[in-house]
């Protein structure tokens, strides 16, 4: 690997390459401005200093930290850990484990990467599929059109053989409007108005990640659904007027596989369309 780093750790280039090698793992613990890395280090009965190395950019690393085992040495593999703290909210990291030797050289681990989720400080509602709704609460708006609704949804990815609900104001089956994964459209981002129907979309979320859904309409009952600033579906449609709830997560066995957190119901049109949402 090419490794480019500016991170106050002893320069690499110029280093003969050592016999010890490391393995990064992947990333526990994210949050919006920290995570925790790991790996493993076999040193070669060689006295090795080891950090972690990370930037935004894949193989240029701007940063370091100490791993948790500052020195190795022995013919045994050990394990290794750092925590990052002060990242920055929804950004890609890349990172690998070095270490050095002023004997033996230096090696570089492979690299792997992770992205900071939007921190709505630390109110996360984690879903776990049970018979029943996992949020209820008053309807955000009984308004007919000129709404939005947004949140950041994490999708674990199961396909349980039954529909999954992000979010919906009001009763799906008779009135309102919501976003929803269809098990009859393999789970693709889709719009529902209780007793229209569905629009459908090709997108699919992306498991394991954060990802920002915004339902918007505007006056002329024009719809859109975007997936981080890009509009995967919209249509027009006369909605029947909402009543019931707004759930998040789930409602009459169409639960949620994953978690969520900042969700909003606003009374207005956000400019969303031709440009992706501002970072939060």
């Amino acid at each position: 690997m090419a490794v480019t780093h500016n991170s106050g750790y002893p320069a690499l280039i110029g280093m003969t390459q050592s016999n010890a090698y490391a393995t990064v793992s992947s990333p526990t613990n994210i949050t919006g401005i920290s995570a925790t890395l790991s790996g493993s280090v076999s040193p070669s009965n060689v006295s090795t200093t080891v950090r972690f190395l990370y930037g935004t950019t894949s193989g240029v690393y701007t940063n370091s930290v100490k791993a948790s085992l500052a020195t190795v040495s022995g013919s045994n593999t050990s394990s290794v850990s750092a925590t990052l703290t002060g990242l920055a909210q929804t950004t890609t990291y890349y990172y690998c484990i070095s270490g050095a030797s002023a004997s033996a050289g230096y090696f570089v681990s492979n690299e792997k990467s992770f992205t900071t989720p939007y921190a709505n400080a630390g109110n996360t509602l984690k879903l776990n599929p049970t018979n029943s709704t996992y949020l209820r609460t008053s309807l955000v708006t009984t308004a007919t059109s000129n709404y939005t609704i947004e949140g950041w949804v994490k999708w674990n990815g199961a396909t349980p053989g039954s529909s999954q609900q992000l979010f919906y104001n009001g009763n799906s089956a008779s009135s309102g409007y919501g976003v929803i994964l269809p098990y009859n459209h393999s789970y693709k981002v889709s719009f529902i108005a209780g007793g229209k129907g569905y629009d459908y979309s090709n997108f699919i979320l992306p498991p394991g990640q954060w990802t920002h859904v915004a339902l918007t309409c505007d006056a002329s009952n024009n719809f859109k659904v975007y997936v981080n600033g890009d509009s995967v579906v919209g249509g027009t449609i006369a909605v029947n007027t909402p009543a019931g709830n707004f759930h998040v997560g789930g409602y009459g066995g169409e639960y949620f596989n994953g978690s969520m957190e900042a969700m909003d119901g606003l009374l207005r049109q956000l400019p969303l369309v031709r440009h992706r949402l501002p970072t939060r």
